[in-house]
């Protein structure tokens, strides 16, 4: 009995754990977009054999012919 609800609490924790990864990196793809002044997209995607998997894409305009210096 006590394994089993310790086996539920991690589940718990795992679930929770999960949820603040992606909200953590919806909230960096947010920020992304705004220092590039550009649009987060959102998508499932589904492949030939049923696979489901998410995509975030970030759309901008490079105003710029230069390659971006990050440093």
């Amino acid at each position: 009995m006590p394994s089993e609800l310790l086996s539920q609490l991690k589940k718990k924790s795992m679930i929770g754990n999960k949820e603040t990864k992606l909200n953590i990196a919806k909230n960096l793809a947010d920020k992304i977009s705004d220092l590039l002044n550009g649009e987060v997209h959102y998508s499932t995607l589904l492949d030939s054999r049923g696979v489901e998997t998410k995509k975030i894409s970030i759309i901008y305009k490079d105003n710029d012919d230069t390659s971006m210096d990050l440093q």
